[in-house]
């Protein structure tokens, strides 16, 4: 009988050391997530940040751990021009529209820093497809985002872009798109954090002759689009 309640007694002092012991871990794992992921501000600048993405722009440079990525994924073409060329012209024609504004821009290759964080993150694509009949423009919020901001600005841009460029929406948006690397803080180093408001933007389709054409002769008009996405979500005013 001694024994029987000696036992018990063990193990319920077991059971109030593990009990605790947990408790202990999930207080501080849940500490850690408010301080490091749900903070207010993950920027302690005053001036804006935004970066613009050129989609598989020196994706020969890509880490290990993204090394599937680096031969595999070298974007679309058309009309003599590959994806990385037509994206980092209207990359850097967005930054000019940019500069009489209070904004730091950054011009991202496909290698994304570690945990990176901005007011905005756009990676910039150009869209293919083998039917050359599929044209306009489509966007996505990051699925990895912890932060409803993320959908504004997928909102901000659909407007804005269609209304600069008058191209319509193709309505493809994929699962690659929706969970695009460079939003994925869960596996890669990496990506954004998750705090920064993100989407990708396929600006158009480099098969298809129309939109092609206007990819590369049209760019200050792509641009633009994007500018006015960035101006808009931000709330920017001239300096």
């Amino acid at each position: 009988m001694k024994n029987t309640k000696y036992t018990a007694l063990v193990i319920g002092f077991a059971i109030t050391i593990l009990t605790v012991g947990v408790t202990t871990y999930v207080v501080n794992s849940v500490a850690y997530a408010k301080t490091q992921l749900f903070q207010p501000s993950i920027l302690s600048s005053a001036t804006p940040r935004v970066a613009l993405q050129i989609g598989h722009w020196k994706n020969n440079e890509l880490p290990d751990e993204l090394d599937s990525l680096r031969g595999s994924s070298l974007g679309s073409h058309g009309g003599g021009v590959t994806e990385p060329e037509a994206m980092l012209v209207i990359a850097e024609k967005t930054a000019e529209l940019l500069e009489p504004y209070d904004v730091e821009i950054e011009l991202l290759p496909a290698t994304i820093p570690p945990n990176y964080t901005a007011d905005a993150f756009v990676a910039l694509h150009a869209d293919g497809s083998e039917n050359r009949a599929a044209h306009g423009f489509s966007v996505s919020r990051s699925g990895y985002s912890l932060t409803p901001a993320s959908q504004e600005l997928s909102g901000v841009i659909n407007a804005e872009y269609q209304a600069a460029t008058g191209l319509v929406r193709s309505g493809r948006i994929t699962r690659a798109m929706r969970y695009y690397y460079g939003f994925n803080w869960l596996k890669y180093e990496h990506s954004i954090h998750p705090q920064t408001p993100a989407a990708i933007l396929e600006t158009a389709f480099l098969t298809n002759a129309a939109d092609q054409d206007f990819l590369i002769n049209q760019a200050d008009i792509v641009a633009e689009g994007v500018a006015n996405s960035i101006i808009t979500f931000l709330e920017l005013d001239l300096e």
